[in-house]
């Protein structure tokens, strides 16, 4: 929703305080980081930041620094963080809970795949955190709402959701049976909005919460 073609650099670099007028929650840090992170890697990649006068910034060095710096706090931020991850049985799911995991993070997977789930979960456990795996279908209101009962009950409270669970059916556009482009519209769109709607509400009343949509929505 943003027309990032359009904008200065320093006009992007003064949204973030703008986005709790947007709908976005104040109490989710890091977006003025991000977004910094953003145009950081465009200068690195050699993109020209434009003629418009820069805000003063610190050095290449010193911002180096304070990047790695902030990396770390952040990381660190995820030591005993609840992270649910949808479509977590396999996959890119599954190799996120991983590195979730590998941070100190207790994971709670969600998943179709009830015997994947369980691999899934036993192997999370294996590694010396918390871990819970749920069945979930995310066009599902229903098995979302006992899902999130279940959560709820064992696991508690979650700090991020990454809404991973999707979809993909290969071949032109127009060979495709219409019946995969509304599935994936239903589990890639309507899913993530269904499983956001149950649990933001949860998110907002953490200290610090992150909701993740993952590349395969994109």
């Amino acid at each position: 929703f943003l027309p990032r073609n359009r904008l200065r650099n320093d006009e992007l670099l003064g949204l973030a305080p703008r986005l709790g007028e947007w709908g976005f929650h104040p109490k989710w840090p890091n977006a003025d980081l991000f977004m910094r992170e953003g145009l950081d890697m465009g200068r690195e990649r050699g993109h020209s930041p434009g003629s418009h006068p820069q805000p003063d910034r610190p050095s290449r060095a010193d911002d180096q620094s304070g990047r790695l710096v902030r990396r770390e706090v952040a990381m660190s931020k995820l030591n005993g963080r609840r992270v649910l991850i949808t479509g977590g049985a396999q996959g890119i799911g599954l190799e996120m809970a991983i590195k979730f995991a590998g941070r100190g993070s207790s994971i709670v997977l969600g998943d179709l795949d009830e015997e994947k789930l369980v691999e899934a979960t036993a192997k999370i456990a294996a590694l010396g955190v918390p871990a819970w795996g749920f069945v979930v279908d995310v066009t599902n209101p229903a098995s979302i709402a006992a899902f999130k009962a279940q959560v709820d009950a064992e696991a508690g409270p979650i700090d991020v959701l990454v809404n991973n669970a999707g979809v993909v059916f290969g071949g032109p556009f127009t060979k495709t049976p219409l019946d995969d482009h509304f599935k994936t519209y239903e589990v890639n769109t309507l899913g993530v909005v269904a499983m956001t709607h149950a649990f933001l509400d949860d998110l907002v009343a953490r200290p610090e919460a992150h909701l993740v949509l993952s590349l395969i929505h994109i």
